[in-house]
């Protein structure tokens, strides 16, 4: 019997399971879903499955598009983490997951268009660690859920433009508008949500949920095209429960100047009815993100990836005892040439029986190699962003303010963690007070800056050989900063 996958979806910290029967072409669901399990269900549905894909909600999360180097995937990761730190001032660890969506000019140099999207650590490690940590060789893909409701309905439905899926739940909506190949360009999710049980009748309650949703689909249509210029989104695609349709019917169209299309035109899997996928799409829409939105750590991808290898490995190498052994017992047994050609043919088996194994360990010893990535990361980001310091220095840098000089040195001690730098230059003003905010407003936005940490700002006039002030306003000033290390951040 094939063993089933298990599609998990993690929506306001509650756990929802379906299992789906892989098919040539397509998947087939089994049974109804599951929804709001508890640990117990979990583990016995993670124990009968081939493999488990999972999807949710991550509060954390943040989509943007931006240009990019053209650099290998393996040096464009961390200028991407680095990117995002500098956009959406994450503190900690940053799970990140991109794609190229197209090709790009910036000042004449040529990039890439990526899609990004960028989750805490911490988040994709609980679902790693706690929540399927005893079924964690079986975790094939952990995708964001605006990913994976907007890669079924660009796969389904196939939109000739950016479109908005508008997912709503019994607690919480979750709102995205993605390119028609099903990349998110913003998604946000709100707390307002329409319970299947909830009774069409009730007037009030519904021409209530159907405003707030219209103001909230207005105000998410703004920040898209404030932070897509030009772009248009003329596709609206609503997923829910049947009685959410059915309220829809009776009173959204007074309340909606848009077009919205309820559910699929076809159903995604051919085993589901439309209503059921309409309400079932935040649980299977992963199995058409792309790979390359996958957050699943590469250590455990690798993983996954040696052990199907080694499982086909095993079953191909079975097949043909199997097969070896019921030809060679129908020939006949008493002839010694027959014998022993089937003991030879039986040794090579054997062999090649071994090898698989020896390949394992192989793979086992290699396992410790990965400490050379921690070990390069951690040397790497025990270093200043000196594009980014420099950059920002000029940036803040008013016209009245010359530099003569930025000196950096490393801080005491055996790990470097701290540099020093010193500022000096000099300032020409026609009044004292104007200098002196020139540089107090210099320093604090340095200080306010994610790379400097100001310790000491002085100061003292410019004077003649006879130690008089110029006629002319001017001052020496220095300031002492630490600037802070990548590892720091």
């Amino acid at each position: 019997m094939v063993k089933p996958v298990l599609m998990v979806s993690i929506i306001d910290g509650k756990i929802h399971l379906l299992n789906l029967k892989p098919n040539v072409k397509n998947y087939e669901a089994m049974g109804e879903p599951v929804v709001d399990a508890d640990q117990e269900t979990v583990e016995a549905y993670c124990e009968k499955a081939r493999e488990i894909i999972v999807s949710a909600d991550f509060p954390s999360c943040n989509y943007y598009w931006g240009n990019f180097p053209k650099v290998g995937r393996r040096y464009l990761k961390e200028i991407v983490v680095r990117e995002a730190r500098h956009k959406f001032w994450y503190d900690g660890a940053i799970r990140a997951a991109f794609k190229e969506v197209g090709q790009t000019y910036e000042d004449g140099v040529p990039k890439k268009l990526l899609a990004c999207l960028m989750i805490d650590d911490s988040e994709v490690v609980h679902i790693e660690n706690e929540l399927f940590g005893k079924f964690k060789h079986k975790l094939k893909t952990i995708n964001s859920l605006p990913a994976s409701l907007c890669a079924v309905i660009a796969y389904t439905e196939k939109p000739p433009g950016d479109f908005m899926v508008i997912a709503v739940g019994n607690h919480s909506t979750s709102m995205a508008i993605s390119s028609p190949n099903g990349d998110v360009k913003i998604a946000r999710q709100i707390p307002i949500g329409f319970d299947e049980n909830t009774d069409c009748t009730d007037a009030d309650l519904c021409k209530n949920f159907f405003n707030e949703i219209s103001r909230d689909i207005t105000n998410t249509d703004i920040f898209y095209r404030q932070n897509f210029q030009g772009a248009e989104c003329n596709t609206f695609y609503m997923l829910g429960s049947l009685s959410l349709e059915l309220a829809m019917e009776r009173y959204g169209n007074d309340q909606f100047d848009l077009d919205i299309r309820f559910g699929f035109s076809k159903s995604p899997l051919p085993s589901l009815e439309l209503y059921e996928a309409a309400e079932w799409a935040y649980l299977f829409g992963a199995i058409y993100c792309h790979k390359n939105y996958n957050l699943l750590s590469r250590q455990i991808v690798r993983q996954w990836k040696f052990n199907r290898g080694y499982q086909l490995a095993m079953i191909a190498i079975s097949s043909l005892i199997i097969a070896g052994g019921f030809y060679y017992y129908q020939l006949d047994p008493v002839d010694p040439e027959t014998r022993s050609d089937y003991k030879s043919k039986n040794n090579n088996l054997a062999v090649l029986q071994e090898e698989v194994f020896n390949l394992k360990k192989e793979v086992d010893t290699l396992k410790q190699f990965s400490g050379w990535e921690n070990f390069y990361n951690n040397t790497y980001k025990n270093q200043p962003s000196w594009n980014n310091i420099f950059s920002e220095v000029a940036r803040n840098l008013p016209k009245e303010i010359v530099l003569e000089s930025f000196r950096i040195e490393p801080g005491a001690g055996g790990v470097v963690r701290g540099w020093n730098g010193i500022i000096t230059g000099h300032i020409k003003v026609s009044e004292w007070a104007q200098g002196l905010e020139l540089l107090r407003t210099f320093g604090a936005r340095l200080h306010r800056s994610s790379n400097f940490h100001i310790e000491k700002v002085s100061y003292t006039p410019i004077v003649d050989k006879e130690n008089r002030r110029m006629e002319e306003i001017a001052f020496n000033f220095q300031i002492n900063a630490q600037l802070t290390s990548q590892d720091q951040k």
